[in-house]
């Protein structure tokens, strides 16, 4: 009987979000979760965000999430430095040891006042979820959605060891997104991890059941941030072998990011505007992904991959590298294909086989498409909420 009390009463989760943009991959990823809990009232939940202002900080409020806004630091990690950047360290090394004791101070207080019973960070890039563990002694759960340096292309300010060194001290569990990103945390700490694989919002769904892949040109997509790690120039690549072949095809790409100059050179230095246009941030893909035939995942070593599933979900057929978590959404040749990561021509080929076959990208689609609906399910709130209550009476 006591055993059933922890599940009737309401606990406060506060959950810590790395930015405020319902247009970054992990924020989406959380609020699909979120929005189960909030649709069951499985909390009171609370919502700590690094400013004041964002499309993830309106969504919730109107919600009804309580907000609490603590200007820390963004992320704890640092991208590949430009000479103005490696002169500016230490004075956002010195603004980081600030904000450690203010951001502690402060909303540990606020938490405290808020009766919060547990603290849930999001990503491994803010150390925020930790910090208030260590001030207040609530269980803390920490979910990991990246590699870092494999597929965002960052290094931890302080080293991977302060980031080990912190999990091992002030987190009571983890959670992973595939077992690929478990493979390498698990070596490092000694903290129970739970591979628990992403929601999508059934938002997502536009099965397409008559879809049409046999109209030209043949419309290729690739969505994500434009850094070196996600493998856009891969893509490029692989779709100026294929225009030299006579493939009447095109690659739009939709996101925005540090590369994107360096891509719009090598674009027009090889006079290939006709063939491919950067489409910028979109804010509706479902709008964008129901004109494409193919989807492309080229990233260096994707931790799970949403937007693998989300062109799934939109009757796409999708093909991925063979690397990180992809290999576990893809079964090659059935729910999409594989590639050799880095490898172009593997790439260009495998882009044409489909490109040629109109029935294989009629078994794929429709395969993909029944294979992408467990990840609508709710499972992945279902099973956090369930660590959470784990944690809860522990």
């Amino acid at each position: 009987m006591e055993d059933l009390n922890i599940f009737k009463k309401k606990n406060t989760i506060a959950i810590v979000f790395h930015d405020t943009e319902l247009s970054s991959g992990a924020t989406r990823s959380m609020i699909d979760i979120v929005d189960s809990w909030i649709a069951d009232e499985a909390f009171s939940l609370v919502a700590i965000f690094p400013s004041t202002l964002g499309t993830a900080i309106d969504y919730l409020q109107a919600k009804g999430v309580t907000i609490v806004s603590s200007y820390f630091i963004l992320n704890d990690v640092l991208y590949p430095r430009t000479i103005r950047q490696t002169l500016g360290y230490p004075k956002r090394t010195y603004k980081w040891l600030k904000g450690y004791y203010s951001t502690v101070t402060k909303l540990a207080r606020k938490l405290k006042d808020l009766h919060v019973d547990l603290i849930y960070t999001n990503t491994s890039t803010t150390h925020v979820g930790a910090w208030v563990n260590k001030s207040i002694s609530i269980p803390h759960i920490w979910h990991f959605r990246e590699f870092g340096e494999e597929d965002h292309g960052f290094t931890r300010i302080w080293g991977n060891l302060f980031l080990y060194h912190t999990i091992s001290k002030y987190t009571n569990s983890l959670i992973v997104i595939s077992k690929a990103l478990k493979a390498k945390v698990e070596k490092r700490t000694q903290v129970p991890i739970s591979v628990i694989y992403d929601d999508l919002s059934p938002g997502y769904v536009q099965e397409q059941p008559n879809k049409i892949f046999s109209d030209r040109p043949f419309r290729i997509l690739m969505v994500g941030t434009l850094s070196f790690g996600k493998g856009h120039m891969q893509a490029i690549q692989s779709v100026e072998l294929l225009v030299k072949k006579g493939l009447h095809l095109n690659l739009s790409i939709a996101g925005k990011g540090l590369e994107r100059e360096v891509l719009e050179q090598y674009v027009q230095d090889k006079q290939l505007g006709s063939y491919i246009t950067f489409l910028g941030q979109i804010s509706d893909m479902n709008a964008l992904r129901r004109t494409m035939h193919l989807g492309l995942v080229c990233s260096r070593c994707e931790a799970f991959g949403r937007v693998t599933i989300e062109g799934m979900l939109s009757s796409m057929v999708m093909i991925g590298s063979d690397t990180g978590g992809t290999p576990e959404l893809i079964e090659d040749g059935e729910t999409g294909l594989l590639y050799h990561w880095n490898d172009v021509a593997d790439l260009a080929e495998k882009i044409e086989l489909l490109y040629n076959s109109d029935s294989l990208m009629q078994s794929i689609s429709k395969k993909g498409f029944k294979s992408a609906l467990q990840y609508t399910q709710g499972r992945c709130a279902e099973q956090c909420k369930a660590l959470i209550f784990e944690n809860l009476e522990g």
